[in-house]
């Protein structure tokens, strides 16, 4: 692992990040002495603290002295005390990208990239492939319902993990099996246009294994067209010319309801989530663990069990009176698939919405495609946005968005900060579902609202 001997110290620089906790979790697995420090303690760290991790809060040049190999991410900047440390002394330096790289790039390596759905698609392969009793080790950018944890150690030669196109590391990748789930425009911060993040995608596909497979999105036309992979190329979707095909496809309050077609057979699937974004996520895992086990019928029985990832439409409470649903959505077409979604499975409860924006550039970049997305007639809350270190941008507000979505149509009203009576009453006059979307703070005030609603009921 890394070339490294056993017992030999590896510090993570941003520990708490959803990547780098994964990535120390496997290498604690692995018999090596693993510290590492964040500006801020979450739930991560304190799940490393319990797993007997050293984890410090804050950044100290002394942090890296003795360590054998730095992991730091992607939010660390270069003038960052511990990583100027790790040069001066020497010390061998990866990105967190070439890191899971690395261990990936060993093993039989199934990588799932794409603008949205990694993280639901990663979770639906590492659990699929775990129920089929193929032992992977997994990382993916959530936790996984059922194993509270996003690092999976698995025994088998595969390794599943989401390959990260948000600052190109995906290209690190030597997989075995790549699945794309779609490609959109998103990260302009890092690529500048989407014609670059197109080629970045034809570049991936051309690092995959020779005698591999490529498993790309038949209905989204960018994925359909980029590709340069001259191996195994095969698609999913509700195309009629898709190699894994969803027809007869319903949703209720239960979940999804589909069949799929593949060479000509027939098979009957069911699974927790709705709206046609995760069943092209079920049809892409599908796929995957296909390549890995021939039974396709297992595989459909198998999906019937997936828990679910958190923060990926994730149930936080449900009864006949009130359902709270809480999703990481942040890009538009991330949350008017989210909202489609939510209105179609809960349509016969009161609806709203509570939506925290997640960065200014983000906000700023596609100003007019959230206020078409964000137009809604049910009850829409957007609260301030979220700066993930950021600073502030003139003139971008979430004030300023509620003020356009307000003109465009849509039923909105803006809060600095949740109601203390969020979900009204206890009892209504007809049940009520709210979906709150965000990738920034709003998952935690949730639950803590949640939590207080069911002391009291």
């Amino acid at each position: 692992m890394f070339g490294l001997t056993k017992n030999s110290r590896i510090h993570f620089i941003g520990i708490g990040g959803i990547g780098m906790s994964a990535l120390a979790e496997i290498a604690k697995n692995n018999n090596f002495i693993v510290s590492g420090s964040d500006a801020n303690q979450n739930d991560n760290t304190n799940r490393l603290k319990n797993l007997g991790i050293d984890v410090f809060h804050g950044h100290l040049a002394k942090h890296v002295h003795g360590a054998s190999l730095v992991v730091f991410s992607s939010a660390i900047k270069k003038d960052n005390f511990e990583l100027v440390e790790a040069k001066k002394l020497n010390i061998p330096i990866l990105h967190r990208g070439e890191a899971l790289a690395s261990l990936h790039n060993q093993m039989f390596g199934i990588a799932i990239s794409g603008s949205h759905g990694k993280t639901t698609t990663t979770s639906l392969v590492v659990s699929l492939m775990n129920s089929l009793d193929l032992s992977p080790t997994g990382i993916v950018g959530g936790i996984l319902k059922g194993f509270g944890t996003n690092a999976i150690a698995g025994t088998s030669k595969y390794f599943v993990a989401e390959a990260d196109e948000s600052d190109g590391s995906f290209l690190h990748f030597r997989p075995k099996i790549a699945a794309v789930t779609n490609i959109d425009s998103d990260h302009l911060d890092h690529y500048g246009s989407l014609d670059e993040i197109q080629k970045s995608f034809g570049t991936f596909s051309e690092l995959i294994e020779k005698d591999g497979s490529l498993i790309y999105n038949a209905d989204d036309p960018r994925s359909s067209k980029v590709f340069n992979f001259t191996g195994k190329n095969l698609s999913f979707g509700i195309n009629s010319n898709a190699n894994y095909r969803a027809t007869s496809v319903t949703f209720d309050e239960r979940g999804s309801h589909f069949k799929l077609i593949h060479d000509e057979t027939e098979y009957d699937c069911s699974f927790n989530l709705t709206g046609n974004h995760n069943l092209a996520n079920a049809l892409a895992a599908i796929a995957i663990v296909h390549q890995v086990h021939p039974e396709l019928g297992e595989v459909c029985r198998a999906l019937s069990g997936f828990a679910g990832a958190a923060r990926r439409f994730e149930i936080l409470t449900m009864d006949d009176d009130l359902v709270v649903i809480d999703d990481y959505a942040h890009h538009p077409t991330e949350i008017k698939a989210t909202i489609d979604s939510f209105r179609e499975r809960f349509k016969d409860r009161d609806q709203k919405v509570i939506f925290q924006p997640h960065r200014y550039t983000r906000t700023r970049d596609f100003w007019n495609e959230f206020v078409d997305v964000l137009t809604i007639q049910s009850e829409l809350t957007v609260l301030p946005i979220y700066s993930a270190s950021e600073s502030e941008i003139l003139n971008i507000s979430s004030e300023r968005l509620v003020e356009d979505i307000s003109k465009n149509g849509g039923n909105v009203k803006f809060l600095n900060e949740l109601d203390s009576d969020v979900f009204g009453s206890t009892k209504t006059q007809k049940p009520v579902a709210i979906l709150s979307i965000g990738a920034g703070s709003i998952s935690s005030m949730m639950i803590n609202k949640v939590s207080d609603w069911n002391s009291k009921k």
